[in-house]
């Protein structure tokens, strides 16, 4: 009987199948670009560093985690705008939220065609890394394409 026990294929593919989804779950909690995206529709954009999509049906602001703006001037915030309708507006994005704001609105990373819009509008010059706010891993990486956005007087950095 005690033989029979241990020779069980299928108690041995269960247990794997068990661990293989142990370590999926894990390896996606660990990551922003967590299992936890979808995939929505850009409706409008919003002021600064917001957008709003619609998601089940609904319309949702996120707002683009990790971002501030340089400036407040109608020109910057037109030269933002206008760097996200010809990238984004009207298209599928897909959200990977990392958090919430003060005003309950998601913070997100927001990818359309396979490009990171939050990092796109950094290295373009049009927004600043906040640095108390960005404390994910890239954030660094973040930094220097924005010092190198400065230093060439890119975007909203003239």
């Amino acid at each position: 009987m005690e033989k029979k026990a241990r020779n069980n294929p299928h108690k041995l593919v269960l247990g794997m199948r068990l661990c293989a989804l142990l370590v999926v779950f894990c390896c996606s909690s660990l990551s922003p670009r967590s299992a936890w995206s979808w995939d929505d529709t850009l409706v409008r954009i919003g002021v600064d560093n917001t957008l709003q999509v619609r998601h089940k049906g609904r319309t949702e602001t996120i707002s683009l985690y990790g971002l501030s703006p340089i400036s407040r001037q109608p020109a910057a915030r037109e030269r933002v705008r206008r760097f996200l309708l010809l990238r984004a507006a009207g298209q599928r994005v897909k959200v990977h939220p990392v958090g919430s704001n003060d005003q309950g609105d998601t913070q997100a990373l927001v990818y359309s065609n396979g490009h990171n819009l939050n990092e796109a509008l950094i290295r373009a010059g049009l927004m600043r890394v906040d640095r108390e706010g960005c404390r994910y891993y890239y954030c660094n990486q973040w930094i220097r394409y924005q010092q190198f956005a400065q230093q060439r007087s890119q975007g909203n950095w003239q």
